[in-house]
């Protein structure tokens, strides 16, 4: 993620791994993300929609509806750290 003079979401990249047979990007949590302010609620808006595109199979780790739960938490965690991480200044973060 990095952000723009202003602080607001320049850009910010999203992939998601164990729902599916390879790794995806989130391009609807991207887009969402692009241009928004990195609050607590355009945050939390944005990783609703992780689960939006997901068909993850079942299997005896974990049902469908438990991964797309997953992807919707996992990337609220992730994106908020990106966030603060990029306040600080971290280069890629």
């Amino acid at each position: 993620m990095t952000l723009d003079d202003g602080g607001t979401i320049a850009e910010a990249r999203v992939a998601l791994c164990g729902v599916g047979a390879t790794p995806v990007r989130a391009t609807a949590v991207e887009a969402a993300l692009a241009g928004a302010e990195p609050t607590e609620d355009a945050i939390t808006r944005a990783a609703d929609s992780a689960a939006a595109d997901l068909d993850p199979p079942s299997d005896p780790h974990g049902s469908a509806g438990f991964r797309r739960h997953l992807a919707v938490v996992m990337t609220r965690r992730s994106v908020q750290r990106a966030a603060e991480r990029a306040r600080e200044g971290a280069p890629n973060a």
